[in-house]
């Protein structure tokens, strides 16, 4: 969907900046939202095109004005509403409790297969290549064409690369089609393209005409250039 998410191509916002030394998490509740993110993907109450999609849903003053990991909180409260894991008046009794002191600490469970599995998956990542069973439809070298789009729901073409003319430089692995699996209709697997779109077609002639871009893009955000 678009929205303050998709900053791609945009110029105002400053760099990044970095500082040395920097700590990964700045504090004990950015830990905890990091693991319970996991531990929900996990047990499988949400997906990880899920967990994005809750976040882009943000009204853009909440999602401009939060942290990182203030980003994140508000995903997985936003996915574990969605899922039924718990009620809007028990989120809001519980965020009282913490704000007056007087949160009770939650019940400990050990689970160590898991807290390995889950350990290993997030130093070794898990793959989102599928099998299909049709061939690609695009080749190496082939001229292509972005669509033009503005869906309601969750999509990974960005917004400044639609209706952009590109050459397929690769053909990729078929990998899980985030737009299907972010609504939970499933993975939908298709196969994925490396393109090239050259500056000039991004962002007009004041661009370097020495530069271009390579993108990863799904099948169906692509049609033929004629």
């Amino acid at each position: 969907m678009d929205g303050p998410h998709d900053l791609g191509g945009r110029y105002g916002f400053g760099p990044v900046r970095r500082s040395a030394g920097e700590p990964v998490f700045k504090a004990e509740w950015e830990r905890k939202a990091f693991g319970l993110t996991f531990a929900g993907l996990g047990h499988g109450i949400f997906n990880i095109d899920e967990n994005r999609y809750a976040r882009e849903r943000m009204a853009p003053r909440d999602y401009l004005g939060c942290s990182y990991y203030e980003l994140w909180l508000a995903g997985l409260e936003a996915n574990l509403l969605d899922a039924g894991v718990i009620t809007p008046a028990q989120l809001e009794a519980r965020t009282r409790q913490y704000r007056k002191g007087t949160a009770v600490p939650l019940p400990q469970r050990s689970m160590p297969e898991f807290v390995a599995g889950m350990r290993a998956a997030i130093f070794a990542g898990l793959s989102p290549a599928r099998e299909v069973d049709h061939a690609p439809r695009y080749a190496v070298g082939e001229r292509v064409r972005t669509r033009i789009a503005h869906p309601r729901g969750h999509t990974r073409l960005p917004a400044y690369a639609r209706g952009r003319p590109a050459t397929i430089a690769r053909v990729l692995e078929a990998c899980v089609f985030p737009d299907s699996n972010a609504h939970g209709l499933g993975e939908a697997a298709q196969h994925v393209y490396s393109l090239r779109l050259q500056a000039r077609d991004l962002w007009g002639e004041d661009a370097d005409p020495n530069m271009s871009l390579n993108m990863d893009v799904w099948e169906s955000y692509i049609e033929p250039a004629d």
